[in-house]
Parts: C-alpha cells; sequence; structure tokens
C-alpha cells in the first residue's frame, strides 16, 4: 500500500491563500441597471435561464482559482509516494540475544535466557513477537508471530557460539524484521564495548525503541592468544584481562595426544610459554588452558603442523608455450602446484576451481564460455599473467585488460632489451640485482600495447614490455612478449625464475592456501566453531580459531550504550531524509502539478472573458 508524503511540508500552509479568491467572490456586488418599464408584462420575459448559467460559469472560476493556489502550494511542497504499512498492522517487539563468545562465562547465558523470557512475557498484548540471535551476524530464530510460546520455548534452545559481537547487524535484522511498523527492540547482551567497534552500523528511527537488558560482567579472563611452532618446539601467547588466577595451567596436544604441559604465574596482558616436548612435523596441534572464571569458548587454539599447502597455479597453453613456464614455476614445489590445460580443452568452471592464479600463454581455441569464465575469474578477484605471444588473440586479451587497454598487431624488432621502470614494485623489489639483469634478454618480436596502462618496464625502444590492469576486483600482468623462447631468450637467463615466481606471487594477491581462519570465516560447508577442518573440494586443513578480540571483557556504560543508540537514531532520520529527497526525485509529481495549474489559470482567463 503506497502513502502520501511531502518533501516540504511547509509549504502546505501556502494552501491557505484559497480563502482570498473566496473571500473577494463573496464580496463581490453587482449593482443592476434601473432601467425604466412601461408596462409589467416585459419584466415577465425575463431570461431566468441565462442569469442561471451565469451564476454557475461564477462558481466555475471560483474553483479554477482555488485549485490553483492549492496546486502550487502542493507543487512546493513536493509530493511523493511511500511504501506504507496499513494503519492496523500490529507493532513488532524482537527479543535480540547476544549469543556470541563473550556471553560463555559461566552463568552469564542462563541469566540471558531469564531476560529473554521476561522481555518476551512482558511484550504489550497487542504486539507481534520475534527472536533474533546475533553474533558476527544475525539470525531471525523465530519471524514475527503471536504465538509467544513457541519463542520462550526457542530461547531455552540457545546456546552462546564462537563469534564475535556486532550490534549494528542485530539492530538492523531487527529493524527489517519491524519493518515500517512501530515497534520495540530487547537487546540482551552482556554491554561488550568491541560490539560497537566494527563498521557495520545499524540505523533505528525514532518510532522503534530500544532497550538494553545486561546479563552481566566477568571479572577477568585468560585466553590462548597465538600457537607458533619452530624447531620443532610449539610456544603460545596466553592474554588475560582483569582478576586472573595466581597460577594457570596450560598442555599442548597434537591428534588427540598430550605431548606436553605448563603451570605458570600470568604477568600483566600477557604471557609466553614454551611446552618442553618435540612436536611432530605434521598433525593438528592444540593448546588448551583452564579458565573456570572467564570466557570458555576461547581457551584453546589449534593449529596445523607442518608446510603450507602449495598454491595451485593454471597454465593454459599448448606445450611448447608452457614448457618454461612450467619448469620455473616447478623449481619450488612446496610453494607452487602447476597445472596445465590445452586451450581447447579449457572448461571453465572446473578448471578454475582452487586457482590461486591462472599464466595464459595461448587462447586460441579457447570456447566462448571458458573465455566469460576466464573474464569472471579476474572480475571476481583472480589473477592473470599473460604472455602476449604468437597463439594469444589480441581481442580477447584487450578484453581482459579492459575499455582503457588495447593489444595491437606484433612486430618484429632487432636488437631491442627490458629495463625496469620502477624497481620498487613488488614484483621486481624482492630480485635484487636480478633485475638488473633483465636488460641481457635480447628480443625478435614484441607485441604492441596501447592505452593508459600502468607499465612495470619498457623496451628499450621505448614501447611498454611489462604492463599492470586492475579489473573488477582482480590483477592482469600483459608481457608484451612470449615465454616460450620463440619471440625472445628471456627463458634461457637466471633471471627467467624468479621473474616468474615474483609475478605469480603477485598476482595471487594474498591468494595463497591459507593455514588459519577465523570462526566467522570459515566457509559455509565448514561448522563455525574452533579446531582443524578440511577445506571441501580441496586438500588443504586450516585451523579455525576464535577472535582473540572478542575475549576482551572491557564493557561499555549504560550511559555511553544509550549514546550509541541515539547516533542510531539520528543516522535513520539522515538516511529518511535522503532516501525521501531520491523517492521524489524519481517520481517528481511536482512537475505534473504545475502544469495541471497552467491549465487551470488558462481555463480561468479563457472563461473570465467570456463571462465578462
Amino acid at each position: 500500500m503506497n502513502g502520501l508524503a511531502f518533501l516540504y511540508p511547509a509549504f502546505l500552509f501556502g494552501a491557505l491563500t484559497v480563502a482570498v479568491p473566496i473571500v473577494l467572490h463573496l464580496l463581490k456586488r453587482e449593482a443592476a441597471p434601473l432601467v425604466p418599464f412601461s408596462a409589467v408584462r416585459f419584466l415577465k420575459r425575463a431570461p431566468v435561464e441565462q442569469t442561471r448559467r451565469k451564476r454557475i460559469r461564477e462558481w466555475l472560476l471560483l474553483a479554477l482559482r482555488v485549485s490553483a493556489l492549492l496546486l502550487l502550494a502542493g507543487a512546493f511542497a513536493r509530493p511523493y509516494l511511500t511504501d506504507a504499512v496499513a494503519g492496523g498492522s500490529a507493532p513488532v517487539s524482537v527479543i535480540a540475544v547476544d549469543t556470541s563468545l563473550s556471553m560463555s562465562a559461566p552463568g552469564t547465558f542462563d541469566r540471558a535466557r531469564d531476560l529473554a523470557r521476561e522481555a518476551a512475557r512482558r511484550a504489550p498484548a497487542g504486539d507481534l513477537v520475534a527472536l533474533l540471535a546475533f553474533d558476527d551476524g544475525a539470525n531471525p530464530v523465530v519471524r514475527p508471530s503471536a504465538d509467544r510460546g513457541s519463542v520462550v520455548a526457542m530461547i531455552d534452545r540457545l546456546t552462546p557460539s564462537y563469534g564475535g559481537t556486532n550490534y549494528g547487524r542485530a539492530l538492523a535484522e531487527a529493524r527489517a524484521l519491524i519493518g515500517s511498523r512501530r515497534g520495540r527492540i530487547a537487546l540482551v547482551t552482556d554491554l561488550q564495548r568491541r560490539g560497537w567497534e566494527t563498521d557495520d552500523r545499524g540505523a533505528v528511527p525514532a518510532r522503534v525503541t530500544v532497550e538494553v537488558l545486561d546479563a552481566g560482567m566477568v571479572q577477568g579472563n585468560l585466553a590462548v592468544g597465538s600457537v607458533t611452532v619452530e624447531d620443532e618446539q610449539a610456544a603460545a601467547t596466553l592474554l588475560h584481562w582483569g582478576s586472573v588466577p595466581a597460577s594457570v595451567h596450560a598442555w599442548l596436544e597434537v591428534d588427540g595426544r598430550r605431548i606436553g604441559e605448563i603451570t605458570f604465574s600470568p604477568s600483566a596482558d600477557y604471557t609466553n610459554v614454551t611446552f618442553p616436548a618435540k612436536v611432530p612435523r605434521s598433525g593438528a596441534a592444540v593448546v588448551r588452558i583452564e579458565d573456570r572464571l572467564g570466557y570458555q569458548g576461547d581457551n584453546e587454539r589449534f593449529a596445523v603442523l607442518g608446510p603450507p599447502a602449495a598454491a595451485r597455479i593454471l597454465v593454459i597453453g599448448n606445450a611448447g608455450d608452457t614448457f618454461y613456464v612450467e619448469r620455473a614455476l616447478n623449481t619450488d614445489t612446496t610453494r607452487f602446484l602447476v597445472e596445465t590445460v590445452r586451450p581447447e580443452r579449457f572448461t571453465g568452471g572446473d578448471d578454475l576451481e582452487g586457482a590461486a592464479a591462472v599464466v595464459l600463454t595461448a587462447t586460441r581455441g579457447i570456447e566462448r564460455r571458458g573465455r566469460d569464465a576466464l573474464d569472471g575469474y579476474v572480475r571476481g578477484g583472480g589473477g592473470m599473467l599473460v604472455a602476449s605471444g604468437g597463439d594469444v588473440e589480441a581481442a580477447f586479451v584487450s578484453s581482459l585488460l579492459g575499455e582503457e587497454g588495447r593489444v595491437g598487431a606484433s612486430a618484429a624488432v632487432v636488437g631491442v632489451s627490458v629495463a625496469v621502470a620502477d624497481p620498487r614494485h613488488p614484483v621486481f623489489r624482492p630480485l635484487g640485482v636480478y633485475a638488473g639483469q633483465l636488460g641481457a634478454a635480447t628480443f625478435k618480436r614484441i607485441s604492441q600495447l596501447h592505452g593508459p596502462l600502468k607499465i612495470l618496464a619498457r623496451f628499450s625502444d621505448g614501447s611498454p614490455a611489462l604492463v599492470e590492469r586492475s579489473n573488477g576486483r582482480g590483477r592482469v600482468l600483459l608481457f608484451a612478449s612470449d615465454l616460450a623462447n620463440r619471440w625472445n631468450d628471456l627463458p634461457l637467463h637466471p633471471t627467467f625464475v624468479p621473474l616468474v615466481h615474483e609475478t605469480i606471487r603477485y598476482v595471487m594477491q594474498g591468494r595463497e592456501r591459507t593455514r588459519e581462519l577465523l570462526v566467522a570465516d570459515a566457509p559455509a560447508a565448514v561448522e563455525r566453531r574452533p579446531g582443524v577442518v578440511l577445506i571441501p573440494n580441496t586438500r588443504d586443513r586450516v585451523a579455525l580459531n576464535v577472535d582473540t578480540r572478542e575475549s576482551n571483557p572491557t564493557r561499555l556504560t549504560a550511559a555511553e550504550f544509550r549514546s550509541a543508540i541515539a547516533r542510531l537514531h539520528q543516522t535513520a532520520a539522515f538516511e529518511a531524509r535522503v532516501d525521501a529527497r531520491t523517492r521524489e526525485e524519481q517520481q517528481s509529481y511536482w512537475r505534473y502539478g504545475l502544469m495541471v495549474m497552467l491549465v487551470a489559470l488558462a481555463l480561468e482567463g479563457l472563461i473570465g472573458r467570456r463571462t465578462t
């Protein structure tokens, strides 16, 4: 259902000017001329019908004048249509329960359940009631319903999670449940300060009241901050806040077997401990501590032992095009896992699944869906190194570079070498003295590159040799020659291997196989709890751990929390003004009002002249 609103409602007071023509109309008196009649019979012939028609025209004139003034006032008020909810819709009371890690202290969540049940019972009689559980995200457990028994039953089933606190997302989701109706949000939480330190800010309109129910606080907390393994020895950093016990017991397990333990006295903020045990070269390690007073979800931290998994590099090209690139990458099999596919066999999505980077040395034979898949891979954040040799089509590479970049025809050259344009660039800085040795390679044929591209290296004739281009969220590096020892002899020089390695590392832009993830960043198919898990569709084992920022029990005062809510009300008011202006500009009904007003004035003038 749509409602009518005005961007500048104060101009509606201008509608009071309609009283002017009405008053003038009532005050207007026409004196009838005195006409001498010789006989009374002439009075019987007075045109009564014509007098009535004149009176109707005068009322029509009045209506046109009043309408013109009303339309003018309405046009200045800038009307627009809004999405309104029927006035009879019931208000909504949302019970938002904090289920983050900081609620896992002994007794805290039991108090939170009690407060949530009480908030559900004392919700106004006419309100619908909804239940929301939140940590890093917000999950509607029960949508607005008149069945309060189901809300209380679901409150009993809530448990603390391993996620962080995010008040902004909780309030945003609660606002979405309320919609355009009046509402109330009962926020059951421990007032942890970290919940307001996120980038999310849920705007709450003034028609929605927010009540904060304090579930309590802890006197202190211990947490395992990090676990590192070096020289077959494990070390851990233990974090602590507030009051902590005089001594703490910690132990180390590998694949479920306890191999070391230690008792220590916590210092000011953190304590580093080393376990006197030899750690295996592979497996899943975990350090655990005892903390009977603080949060229970951060008393363990996991780590994957052994070298990190190699990053999968997909090389697309023919046998002669990919030989030297494969050999260069295979010199470090601990870092790179090379897979090669011929262009005509490249299918797109399946081949690109899990690829940290792509090396493209040939495009002839790639079908349309494969080309679209490569383009989508780059735009989605993938990295690609393109060698513009004889089997690479200029039109396809130009599309990867975007609208501003273009690859022209290749040309034969004589005595051309390469010079680095920016030695500080991440591709060349790790090369050290090898960067200067690039000039030893000679080139016989190069491709012409055009457009405002970022040039990393130039040929000695001044033309671009290596350029960089961002496309969407991804990155493309284009080398204006081949990597197959046909157009140049670069693969035969010692600079080639480190150059390929650093180029691939740069285009991967952080897509290397990670060893550790926060619980909040776990893949969709993985349960969000600490531990060592196997990532679906890969051979990677990853340690899932809690965010130690959530371990800090620092709280907000009630006044600080109310101040934060007040800022959300101001944000909502600002967003409402912006939305109103946007809607009004899109609809522009005031233009139609002015046009109708001009038509009314034109008719008023025409009828007024005829009447006179």
